[in-house]
């Protein structure tokens, strides 16, 4: 049965519905352009509460009216003059739900960043500002960010910078922020590290001595750069090291002084068996001079060198060898990493990428391999892994390896750690883990693309990483190009060589941590909290868990091509 009442209603509140909007269909275009006029004038004469309204009242869609996504924008202004921040937010978002397409969003977003300003919302304003597309609004935004982000302090800029770590104004405060007011030598280095991270301007810190910064930084070379060297080790590994490594030294040398950090090279000759030529330099006083050293190359000679370094607390680096006996002070480096290190790091890999950390593994009778296998399986039991058996495996021991695969079988197994460098014995467990079905992931090491005997079409299509530390990955082809340009440029051109990039790399990546920090600074207070950075053509450093490089390149066949898989 029909409900009369309610049908009654329904009429009776049509009928006043088509009165109500009778008179807005029969507005025309000139009729809204007038009551627009008359908002704008409201809005010029700064009476934006009346102004409000007016642009309120032509907020409704109407096929004459085409001002309404204007009205919304500048009731939301007039509304935003008298600091009601909240209310001009919800305005534009009206707008941005009724009009997506408005060819002036980028103007909307402008205001909705002030509105989150005014609100003290400062991480809505940059999302705000983020979204804007055109290139001249978006280059003013840097005026508008300074102008709030000044009234705000030191912690409040840095939580921040943490969520936007790439806006620049934002970073330029910050450390404006901290040069002015700050005497903490911690925030005063990360704000120093800031900086060169991303191209800011350097300010001038309250605490002028807190480092002792100069105009030009001498880094001593000490290599066997004698005659007598190079002629009769023309092709030897020594040479090729040596004039490599200046050779690159030379090039970086020179790139920086283009960011305006300005480098001083000084070539010493130590060549081979040359400890004493290493004590008399240092009594002749020349070394102390040096803000880096870098080498010597051989052991001896490096030790001698080291422990004046480490006296007078100036950083030396040794680019060739990856001993940690070497490392005898927070001062010394090594831009390889130790077989320790690279045991521990690729335990992480494993324990990250591999499906289960339960894992075998064997090495052969090298110390370095012992080392290597040592710090893996404290790695992986630190980090909740497994070892299911941990075996020295000689050479003429070659079933072992079978036997151990046999009784431990397949099912366990999450992969296989193999520290060695022994073609039998990776054969062997090539051969075994194919015998038993073991599919399971291989670690192993670089050497083994050179073995002879296990053809690479093996390797490609068996599961193996491969530990390569001396691998080098191009992260930019035309900064490669443009460094090969460069060099050949060079007066007394040789022929790159390895050593060149790592030359290169090296004096790239320790003259900006002598730019940041200063002279005669023990850059280990500062390596530990910086993350793995590549390197401006290939490679890279990571010294946060000591001072050899934990940059490890390991690679895998993928699709029958050899690719680095990590780092990323």
């Amino acid at each position: 049965m029909m409900n009369y009442r309610l049908l009654a209603a329904c009429v009776v509140a049509f009928c006043c519905l088509c009165l109500q909007t009778f008179p807005l269909q029969a507005q025309s275009k000139a009729a809204f352009f007038k009551k627009y006029q008359a908002a704008q004038q409201l809005y010029n004469a700064q009476q934006y509460g009346e102004a409000a309204q007016a642009f309120r009242s032509l907020t409704f869609a109407h096929k004459n009216n085409v001002f309404a996504a204007y009205a919304y924008y500048y009731q939301a202004l007039a509304t935003l003059k008298q600091s009601q921040a909240n209310e001009a937010r919800i305005i534009l978002q009206q707008l941005l739900d009724k009009h997506p397409n408005w060819h002036s969003l980028d103007d909307a977003h402008w205001l909705l960043a002030e509105a989150a300003f005014q609100e003290q919302k400062p991480e809505k304003a940059l999302g705000y500002l983020g979204k804007i597309k055109d290139e001249n609004l978006r280059n003013k935004a840097d005026t508008l960010k300074a102008y709030h982000f000044v009234r705000m302090n030191e912690a409040e800029l840095y939580d921040l910078h943490l969520q936007f770590p790439k806006d620049k104004q934002l970073a330029q405060n910050y450390v404006e922020k901290v040069a002015a007011h700050s005497e903490d030598y911690a925030l005063i280095t990360k704000a120093r590290q800031m900086v060169a991270d991303l191209g800011l301007s350097m300010p001038v810190f309250k605490v002028a001595n807190i480092l002792q910064t100069k105009p030009v930084y001498v880094v001593a070379v000490l290599m066997p750069f004698g005659v007598n060297v190079l002629k009769h080790d023309a092709m030897g590994k020594l040479a090729k090291i040596a004039v490599g490594l200046h050779q690159g030294l030379r090039l970086a040398e020179r790139q920086l002084a283009t960011k305006g950090i300005r480098i001083r090279l000084e070539a010493y000759d130590i060549g081979s068996g040359e400890e004493d030529k290493a004590l008399s330099l240092i009594n002749s006083g020349e070394l102390a001079k040096a803000d880096l050293i870098v080498g010597p190359l051989l052991e001896g000679s490096f030790k001698i060198v080291a422990v004046y370094a480490a006296n007078h607390q100036i950083p030396i680096i040794n680019p060739a060898i990856n001993n940690p006996a070497l490392l005898s002070s927070s001062y010394t480096y090594l831009t390889q990493p130790t077989p320790a290190t690279q045991g521990a790091v690729a335990a992480g890999f494993a324990r990250q990428n591999f499906a289960e950390a339960k894992s075998i593994i064997i090495y052969d009778n090298l110390p370095e391999h012992v080392l290597m296998a040592q710090s893996h399986r404290q790695a992986l039991l630190a980090a909740g892994g497994e070892v299911l058996a941990y075996e020295q495996v000689e050479s003429g021991d070659l079933e072992r390896v079978a036997a151990l695969l046999n009784e431990i079988g397949t099912r366990n197994v999450g992969y296989v750690f193999a520290a060695t460098s022994s073609e039998l014995i990776a054969s062997q467990l090539l051969q075994a883990s194919e015998n038993i079905g073991l599919t399971k992931p291989i670690i192993g090491l670089e050497s083994w693309l050179r073995f002879q005997e296990i053809p690479t079409e093996e390797l490609a299509i068996r599961n193996i990483y491969f530990l390569a530390p001396q691998y080098r990955h191009t992260h930019s082809q035309d900064a490669l190009l443009q460094f090969h340009s460069a060099y050949k440029a060079l007066p007394n051109f040789n022929e790159v060589n390895e050593y060149a990039y790592v030359g290169y790399e090296l004096l790239q990546y320790f003259g900006q941590m002598m730019y940041q920090y200063g002279s005669r600074t023990d850059f280990r207070a500062f390596l530990k909290d910086r993350s793995l950075q590549k390197g401006a053509l290939n490679g890279g450093f990571d010294f946060r868990h000591g001072n050899d490089n934990a940059y490890l390149p390991i690679l895998r066949y993928e699709y029958g091509e050899l690719k680095m898989v990590s780092p990323k």
